[in-house]
């Protein structure tokens, strides 16, 4: 059995056209990381695959730290940059996942937002309700 079952579309009515089922995937991916991985904190851009410590350099410290451990062994984002683009597969990681969630609240002309980081790599960004005056 193969590896991958290409999906097969029809198209132009006598043109096949084959695409692998993970570059599918990949791109749906790309284009829902596209939507949410910036965060602006001032003058500055965070994004999606930074650590920790560039988060708290760009945004200063945060309002409220929620730290937990997830599973003993599992996959966690990894990320790789390739020229101008950024992507997140799956890395296998033996032992605890460390997670945190960090808010800022920048103020009540803004949203509440909420990161999530995964070993110390943002994974995702999270808008909540409106700040606080």
């Amino acid at each position: 059995m193969p590896l991958f079952r290409p999906h097969i579309r029809r198209c132009c009515r006598s043109a096949l056209l084959i695409v692998p089922a993970g570059t599918l995937y990949l791109l749906a991916a790309a284009n829902v990381l596209a939507a949410t991985s910036n965060l602006r904190c001032g003058s500055r851009i965070i994004s999606v695959g930074d650590t920790t410590y560039d988060v708290r350099q760009k945004c200063g410290r945060p309002d409220l730290i929620d730290a937990w451990e997830e599973a003993a062994h599992g996959y966690v984002s990894h990320f790789y940059d390739y020229g101008h683009e950024r992507y997140r597969l799956p890395y296998l990681v033996k032992g605890p996942i460390q997670m945190e969630r960090w808010t800022y609240d920048f103020g009540s002309n803004r949203l509440i937002q909420h990161l999530i980081f995964e070993n110390g790599y943002l994974i995702r960004i999270l808008s909540g309700r409106r700040g606080n005056p």
